[in-house]
């Protein structure tokens, strides 16, 4: 018998997002500990994401060599995120955790359409107490063609397509970074709250 969150590594924790899902996610403490030494803030605003998503990591670029609205945004990086120096500037922040899954439970109805809000973020499932035979057929139909993995009474009755982004965007960063921010703000890296092992 698997469990719903077949995608989640050994190494994953969990953090509860809100009262019906659960986000299963990896840190990066080279990332996280990077921040902490730095006293960085978080990177949520949209243009420093913009930004930070156009210049390479840990290699200077000369300012010159930024289109004209990449300089204006320079000013919207919050501390930590990158270094300048002079005429360069040179990316420093990196994702500080990759999501694996997040697990959406409730009515078969709700569930599917709330791990469906997950899809430009990452892997979703839904873990349902029961599911009716007569709907059986379709709901697993329609959660198999937008990959939602679906697990009934703790039987994973189908998988969750992997996440496998055709580029990367700062809406998926932002969302990582909200992740990160409410682990944080639960306990991250030391409470109990998002230091539980996934099943």
């Amino acid at each position: 018998m698997s469990s719903s969150n077949s995608l989640a590594t050994n190494d994953a924790l969990t953090l509860q997002w809100n009262a019906a899902t659960t986000i299963h996610y990896r840190p990066d403490p080279v990332e996280i500990a990077r921040r902490q030494d730095a006293n960085a803030a978080p990177v949520t605003n949209w243009s420093a994401l913009e930004l930070l998503s156009a210049l390479p990591v840990g290699e200077p670029v000369p300012e010159v060599a930024l289109r004209a609205r990449e300089r204006h945004l320079i000013g919207s990086l919050p501390h930590g995120a990158a270094l300048r120096d002079g005429a360069t500037i040179t990316r420093l922040a990196v994702r500080p955790l990759a999501v694996d899954v997040a697990v959406v439970t409730g009515p078969p109805a709700k569930a599917f359409n709330a791990a469906t809000s997950f899809a430009p973020f990452c892997a979703r499932a839904v873990h349902l107490t029961r599911l009716p035979d007569s709907k059986r057929d379709m709901y697993l139909t329609q959660a198999s063609f937008y990959g939602v993995g679906v697990t009934v009474a703790g039987e994973e009755l189908l998988a969750p397509v992997p996440y496998r982004p055709k580029r990367h965007t700062p809406a998926a960063w932002r969302f990582v970074e909200l992740v990160h921010e409410k682990a944080r703000q639960a306990g991250f890296p030391h409470g109990d709250p998002c230091r539980t092992r996934a099943a």
